[in-house]
């Protein structure tokens, strides 16, 4: 995550976070914003799913299938990154006031 967050940073402008909390405080922390989105109905910004799934675990993947079988080719994760920063910016996902606040990094100018 702290590497995702760092490409983030980098693409953007913005600054990536710089505090890490112990997994049980994200968790009670996730519960609270579920609550608090029920009586509002905003979506909450992190929930206990995002906790479980995310918080100091690691996940390996094989696409040894996916390449024989489909033909699949992977892109290096910074690429996936800068290509998906892009795109939401070039749709027009990123909220106003946010917009005013990116820097974006000179490669996303020619993104595809």
């Amino acid at each position: 995550m702290k590497g995702l967050f760092d490409s983030l940073a980098e693409l953007t402008g913005l600054h990536a976070p710089t505090v890490k909390l112990p997994v049980g405080v994200m968790g009670v922390l996730a519960t609270v914003l579920e609550l608090v989105s029920r009586l509002t109905g905003a979506r909450p910004m992190i929930d206990r799913s995002q906790v479980d799934e995310f918080a100091g675990k690691f996940a390996y993947f094989d696409s040894g299938k996916a390449e024989h079988e489909l033909g699949y080719t992977y892109l290096p994760a910074r690429e996936v990154v800068r290509r998906t920063v892009a795109w939401v910016v070039e749709r027009g996902f990123v909220a106003e006031k946010r917009r005013g606040a990116l820097q974006l990094h000179p490669s996303l100018r020619a993104a595809p």
